[in-house]
C-alpha cells in the first residue's frame, strides 16, 4: 500500500528589513551551538568556503573595513534566502560579511570570563609558555566557538602567507583583532592592566594564536614557536 510522503519542512522566508536591523546594523544571529550536529551555521559555513575558495591575500582582508554595511547585510541575506549568493559575492564583500556575522553574535568567540586569561597567556615571557597557554584556553571553549575561531586563525594565516609573511601578518591581525576576539577596553580588567598593555596583549594574543594555528588547534608538531610580531604603529590591537 502507498506510504504518505514525509511533510515538506516550510520555505525559508526572508523577514521583513524592519524587524532585520539591530543596534549594529545588522540582524541578530543564533547562538553558534544552535547549529549543534550540523556544525558551523549556514553563513559562517558559506563565507569560510567561499574565502578558502577564493585565496585570499592579506590586502582582500584589510579591504573588507571599505565594504559598505549594506553589502555586507545584501550578501547574508543571499546566503540565508537565496538564490545565488555566488552572483552578489566578492572576496571583499564575503570578508566584510564575516566580519559583520562575528560582530553579532549573541557571544563572543572567547567567553567573557576566558577574556582576562587571554591576556595573560599573551603576557607569558617565554613563548613556550605562551603557546601552551593559548593552546588550554582554546581546548576550553565550546566546540562551536573553537571551530570558527580555528577557521579566523587560518584564514588570516593562509592571506598573510599569500603576501608576504610577518609584516602581513601583523597588519592584518592589528586590523582583525577586535572582529575575531571581542575586547573589552573599559571595566575590571582594563583598569588592571591599563588601556596601552591591554590593547598590546590583545594584538600579541591573536597573533600566537595566528601564527600557531596548525598546532593550537589541529595538534600539528610545533618545532619551534614563531617570533613575537611586532605590533603596527597605527594598529590599535582592536579592529
Amino acid at each position: 500500500d502507498a506510504r504518505e510522503a514525509p511533510p515538506r519542512a516550510p520555505p525559508r522566508v526572508r523577514p521583513p528589513r524592519a524587524h532585520m536591523a539591530s543596534r549594529s546594523g545588522m540582524r541578530p544571529v543564533p547562538p553558534l551551538d544552535e547549529a549543534g550536529a550540523r556544525g558551523l551555521p549556514q553563513a559562517l559555513s558559506w563565507l569560510f568556503n567561499f574565502l578558502d575558495r577564493a585565496h585570499v591575500s592579506a590586502d582582500t582582508i584589510l579591504a573588507a573595513e571599505d565594504v559598505s554595511p549594506a553589502k555586507a547585510r545584501d550578501l547574508l541575506d543571499a546566503i540565508e534566502y537565496g538564490p545565488d549568493p555566488e552572483a552578489l559575492a566578492t572576496p571583499e564583500s564575503a570578508a566584510a560579511a564575516l566580519r559583520a556575522y562575528l560582530a553579532a553574535l549573541p557571544e563572543p568567540l572567547v567567553l567573557a570570563e576566558q577574556y582576562r586569561p587571554y591576556l595573560v597567556a599573551a603576557g607569558a615571557n617565554d613563548a613556550d609558555r605562551r603557546v601552551r597557554a593559548l593552546v588550554q584556553l582554546v581546548d576550553g571553549l565550546p566546540p562551536a566557538h573553537h571551530e570558527v575561531l580555528r577557521r579566523c586563525c587560518l584564514l588570516l594565516s593562509d592571506a598573510a602567507g599569500r603576501s608576504g609573511g610577518s609584516a602581513a601578518l601583523a597588519d592584518v591581525v592589528a586590523a582583525w583583532s577586535d572582529a575575531v576576539v571581542t575586547s573589552r577596553p573599559s571595566g575590571p580588567i582594563s583598569r588592571e592592566f591599563g588601556q596601552r598593555q591591554r590593547e598590546r596583549l590583545h594584538f600579541h594574543a591573536l597573533a600566537c594564536l595566528v601564527q600557531h594555528a596548525n598546532h593550537v588547534f589541529d595538534g600539528a608538531p610545533l618545532r619551534a614557536p614563531q617570533p613575537e610580531l611586532r605590533m603596527p604603529i597605527s594598529g590599535r590591537g582592536s579592529g
